[in-house]
């Protein structure tokens, strides 16, 4: 509650709780955010149209959050690419062994089976099979040394969460031919 309280002040906005014995307690947060004026004016998020000038991809994505699944699903649904979902390691390497993919993005921390050992397990099939498919670290490890770290197990590229469009249409770009 401490942490919160100090973001919550530190955007210029307020906090506040109403409890009631046996019902529990409800917080209030207040912040003091603006709506644009006209939602068409916004600009679009930069990078969007490269993304559409190069081949429709197929993409698996292996994310255990289910909100997290629907936006990025849909955000590369939206530029044209087809997608895959997968909430464990495990469905990562059932559908990566049924079905052709150009590309997985991969969570870290999952139930079942994460995506380091998941990649690890890709990475044998691939030595004995001849394949190569580019995957990116999806996860909150954001810390200095991460990167690095994960794409020293094999990792073709990174990319934190919260998940930022333009770098992760920068990741696809860098990893996977436009033409």
């Amino acid at each position: 509650m401490t942490i919160c309280r100090r973001l919550v002040e530190l955007m210029g906005g307020s906090i506040g709780v109403e409890s009631t014995g046996e019902n529990g307690s409800e917080f209030h947060v207040s912040l003091p955010f603006e709506i644009a004026p006209n939602a068409e004016t916004v600009p679009a998020e930069p990078g969007v149209q490269n993304l559409r000038e190069g081949p429709r991809l197929s993409i698996l994505v292996v994310e255990d959050n289910p909100t997290n699944q629907k936006f990025i699903g849909a955000l590369l649904r939206k530029t044209g690419h087809r997608v895959t979902c997968g909430n464990d390691g495990k469905q990562a390497l059932e559908a990566w062994r049924s079905a052709h993919f150009d590309c997985i993005l991969m969570d870290i921390q999952m139930p079942v089976m994460g995506g380091e050992e998941a990649l690890k397990q890709i990475r044998n099939d691939e030595s004995a099979n001849g394949r190569h498919v580019p995957v990116i670290a999806l996860t909150a490890h954001a810390l200095k040394g991460d990167q690095e770290r994960f794409l020293a197990q094999g990792f073709d590229g990174y990319l934190t969460k919260p998940l930022r469009i333009e770098k992760l249409i920068e990741q696809l770009n860098q990893l996977l031919p436009r033409h």
